[in-house]
């Protein structure tokens, strides 16, 4: 083999990027599917200059397929990154699950690993899920799963309904007034027994690429009153969509206003604290 005029290691890569400045050297900014993942946009473009579709070997991936379908789910962190070990420690213990096996993935998800998809449906029922102070999201695993910003999609949270008058507090109407927030789920036992009456507490499950409202106008015998949605240990919503998991100087979507022209849902109210006790 003639290794006459060989390039050293890296040396290919590094004109690939190089500018064509003669004499300089210089370097130009490398095309964005160098150096991060593509666009929506761009991937249409690359995929009109690079049509032909690679069809893989089935079997090696179906085998695969198998060892994650119905036995894992994915994990994402609405604001701080939560260590790996931590997410599996937590759900195992609180779930009393012998083993949960947590795999970092791109983009800070996690996918968590379980022995059986009954400890998988489970850990997707036994939310919310709240570790180290962040609420994650929690979403069974599919095929051709890719991290993005839509990836997962739902997470379970305490809703709470303050001040609720009495005459509300049968299950059925409080989960009528909680299916405005998110898809009631239950009420948790003080709401169900009636116990204690400072605010009724129902598990939801919401849509994360939605906003979330502040709360609900309800028709009452001798007036319309307001009823306020607090969403437990959900973080600080975007000031300018209502939705979790950015902040309004990096948001993408269109702002959601009220009739009056101000934002609809920069009043939500949001807890932080967890807590299901009296208020």
């Amino acid at each position: 083999m003639d290794w006459k005029g060989k390039q050293p290691a890296g040396t290919a890569t590094e004109g690939a990027a190089r500018g064509n400045g003669k004499g300089s050297g210089a370097w130009t900014r490398p095309g964005p599917w160098v150096t991060q993942w593509p666009t929506a946009a761009e991937v249409e473009r690359l995929s009109r200059c690079f049509p032909e579709v690679l069809v893989l070997p089935e079997e090696p991936i179906e085998a695969a397929r198998l060892e994650w379908e119905g036995q894992a789910a994915v994990v994402r962190s609405f604001s701080h990154r939560v260590p790996a070990e931590w997410v599996a420690k937590d759900v195992a213990a609180q779930s009393k699950m012998k083993e949960v096996v947590a795999v970092p993935l791109a983009g800070g998800y996690l996918a968590l690993r379980f022995r059986s998809t009954e400890d998988q449906d489970r850990a997707l029922s036994e939310g919310p899920w709240v570790v180290a102070g962040q609420l994650l999201a929690m979403t069974p695993w599919v095929p051709d799963f890719e991290p993005g910003e839509e990836a997962v999609q739902t997470a379970m949270v305490w809703l709470r309904l303050p001040r609720l008058p009495p005459e509300y507090w049968s299950t059925s109407t409080t989960l009528h007034i909680a299916a405005r927030a998110g898809q009631p789920v239950t009420v948790d036992g003080v709401t169900k027994q009636r116990q204690a009456m400072g605010f009724a507490r129902v598990k939801v499950a919401v849509d994360t690429t939605k906003p979330l409202l502040p709360g609900v106008l309800i028709q009452g015998k001798t007036k319309v009153r307001w009823q306020p949605f607090v969403f437990e240990n959900a973080p600080a919503l975007c000031s300018r969509c209502g939705q979790m998991g950015h902040q309004a100087a990096a948001c993408r979507f269109p702002a959601t206003t009220s009739a009056e022209g101000g934002s609809a849902s920069a009043s939500a109210s949001v807890e932080v604290n967890p807590g299901g006790g009296p208020a």
